[in-house]
């Protein structure tokens, strides 16, 4: 299996979501998620840059696919995104419109009504996905992604009271403590409500 490419990246499309890898001056197109896209837009013309692939070919469509991601993190969750019955490479890929950790956070909390706001996921099919990786995931969970949304009493207050203020807002429950959770993992030196309130708007 082709597990990785370095090259030069020549291209980066927007529209398809896919790059343009050259190694060795052959020009691999390689499928990669939404919300790396300007990830690798940063690293167009750079030399040696390193891809993780996932190569796949079927018998009745022998077109081969190369799904490509910046880290193995992202690669061996979408290996085990591939167990859900009725994802094939192409549409677990476009799937994937946001960060993975947030994700595996849908996931592991089995938020089924964040699993829906995915492309292509509706609640059947996120019913599915929670049951067949609920718990399976722990290992990709990056340091600071463990509290469970529904653990309030682990937050410090002026968190709590940022999520208070969000659902006085109108934003629902569920909504705020995800993303106020998110915000604590992603920005810990904050430790004001303005401030963790403003990100949180921004978000």
């Amino acid at each position: 299996m082709l597990a990785g490419l370095k090259g030069t990246l020549q291209k980066v499309d927007l529209t398809d979501n896919v790059i343009w890898l050259d190694v060795n001056d052959v020009i691999y197109e390689i499928i990669v998620p939404q919300y790396s896209l300007h990830s690798f837009e940063a690293l167009v013309d750079s030399d040696q840059c390193f891809i993780y692939t996932y190569y796949h070919v079927a018998e009745r469509n022998p077109l081969p696919v190369i799904v490509g991601f910046l880290t193995e993190k992202e690669r061996n969750f979408f290996k085990k995104f591939l167990a859900v019955p009725g994802f094939g490479p192409i549409k677990a890929v476009k799937m994937l419109s946001i960060p993975i950790e947030d994700i595996i956070l849908l996931i592991e909390n089995q938020d089924v009504e964040g699993l829906t706001k995915l492309q292509g996921v509706g609640q059947q099919i996120a019913k599915t996905i929670v049951a067949k990786l609920n718990g399976k995931l722990t290992d990709l969970i990056p340091e600071g992604y463990t509290i469970s949304i529904d653990e309030r009493d682990t937050i410090s207050p002026v968190w709590n009271d940022a999520i208070d203020a969000l659902i006085a807002l109108d934003f629902n429950k569920r909504e705020s403590e995800r993303m106020i959770v998110n915000i604590r993992q992603l920005y810990p030196e904050v430790n004001t409500l303005e401030e963790i309130l403003r990100l949180a708007l921004e978000k």
